[in-house]
Formats: structure tokens, sequence, C-alpha cells
């Protein structure tokens, strides 16, 4: 089995463990490589320290890559190789009804070094569900598996969406509970994010058949969508109303670039859309 790579550092960086029990969205959102640790884990790091340390700072050099002033830094002293990686989904794979599988415990043990060869193996987690921050979800697997865990370590089905913050200037998000990915989008960077609710508060005819509860009619922001040019549509998670949704983007897809209400001739002229896998219908 190939050996890890073991490089020494130029200049080491700091990164913050955070207790499972107190971490918050907003902590791991700070532009800092963080650990979520499980509170048993605080003063001893586990085997699990490592992969998730190494998986955090490749996260934030890619982050900082783009930018003219960075540079990239030496890798800290590792024991975790870089000839493969693993990936896995989590439902029904690491946790099945909310609770770790046994074997699922065994393998994370393996991969943190508890193996013949002494290797540590990288691994990250995949997930399609949606509607909810990559940070979230790491404070979530944490707690239920109780080992370190990183943001690093997250692909949720809308992640790589991200990248396209910066090319559209209004986007209709849809999906998920509430006014969540709308939160998601705008902690990617999207810039004027409108959710079905704005568009059914301006016009409740939009979807005659679904009507805004009171604390959706309270959270969804009004405007003049007859003004507003919606430039691409992203589906982030499953649709709670699949029938109202589906008319919105439908609408959308039929007209004349991205206002509601006109209609193309051709029917190519409305915005792209982009879905993540596996929506349920």
């Amino acid at each position: 089995m190939s050996q890890a790579t073991t490089m020494l550092p130029q200049r080491p960086r700091a990164f913050r463990r955070l207790s499972s029990d107190d971490a918050t969205q907003e902590a791991l959102s700070i532009r800092s490589p963080t650990v979520v640790v499980p509170p048993k884990h605080l003063m001893a790091p586990s085997d699990a320290h490592e992969i998730a340390a190494a998986m955090e700072f490749a996260r934030h050099e890619l982050e900082e890559f783009s930018s003219p002033m960075s540079s990239p830094e030496t890798p800290p002293v590792t024991n975790v190789t870089d000839k493969y990686a693993f990936a896995f989904d989590i439902d029904g794979v690491l946790i099945r009804g909310g609770r770790p599988i046994p074997e699922a415990i065994e393998a994370m043990k393996v991969l943190n070094g508890k193996n013949a060869y002494g290797i540590k193996v990288p691994y990250i987690f995949v997930t399609n569900g949606g509607g909810k921050t990559e940070q979230e979800r790491c404070i979530q697997l944490s707690k239920q598996l109780e080992i370190e865990v990183s943001p690093g370590q997250f692909i949720c089905g809308h992640t790589p969406m991200r990248e396209m913050a910066s090319k559209y200037q209004t986007v209709l998000v849809v999906g998920g509970e509430g006014e969540k990915c709308r939160q998601v989008a705008e902690g990617y960077g999207f810039k004027d994010v409108v959710t079905p609710g704005d568009i059914i508060k301006d016009n409740p005819d939009t979807t005659p058949f679904r009507k805004l509860t009171a604390d959706e009619m309270s959270d969804s922001r009004a405007r003049n969508f007859a003004e507003v040019k919606i430039e691409a549509i992203f589906v982030f998670a499953d649709s709670r109303d699949w029938a109202g949704d589906q008319q919105i983007i439908l609408d959308l897809l039929m007209s004349k670039g991205g206002y509601l209400g006109s209609r193309s001739e051709t029917f190519n002229e409305g915005p792209p859309g982009n879905v993540e896998e596996n929506i349920v219908y």
C-alpha cells in the first residue's frame, strides 16, 4: 500500500477547534480553518482529527487560490495519504434513523489509521440533501458519529452552484423549508435571491391553489416582478409544493428574457435552469 506523503511546513497555519455542542453556522462561516469536535475529544483529539483538519486546510487553500494576493502554503506534517480518498453518502450509508450504523463507525476507524499499515485515508461526505449549509451538516454529523468533522469534508447537492454566484445578479431559488435555501444561496454570495413565495406574494394568481401561510407571507419579500429580470433558476432542494413551484419555473422558462408575465415567441429566451440531482417529485 502506498505510504503517506510527509512534508515539512514553511509556516504553520492555525485552525480552530469548536465543540459540536457550541458550534454555530455563524462561527463556522468565519474565514478561518475550523474543525467541529465532540466535547469528549476537545482535550484529546481523536484519530479523525488529522483528516478533518487536512480537508479543511485544503478547502481554504482552494477558496483563496483565486486571490492575486494569495500564495500557496506548504501543507503541515501529516500521515494522511494523498494517493486516494473515499467519498461517502450519509443517509443509509453512515446514518440510519438519525443514528450511526455500527459498521460505519468501524469503517471510519480504519480510514483514520487503525489499519495494518497505519495510514490515514482522506474522506469526504457527499449528500444530495439540500436546504442546509455545509456548516450545519458538519455540526450534525460530528454529533452523530462523535468524531471530528470539518466543513471542508462536505459536498451538498447545491454546493457546486456556489461557483455561479458571481455570474448572475437576480436568481430564483426553489426548494427546502421556509427561507433556508435563500439563506444558503445568499451565503454562497448570490446577490439578489428570489423565492417562489416572493412571486406569489406579488401575484397570488400565479399559483391559485397555493396560499401562503402567515409566516411565509411575512418572510416573503414584496416587489413588482413585472419589472424584475430573473437571470437564472436554481433548484437547491426538494420542493414542498411542486405544483406551484413547477408552474413558476415553467412561466420563467417560457418568458421573454426572464420577466414574469411575458411570453417568448420562440420559448427559448427564458433563463437557464440548474437543478441538484435526485430531487423527489
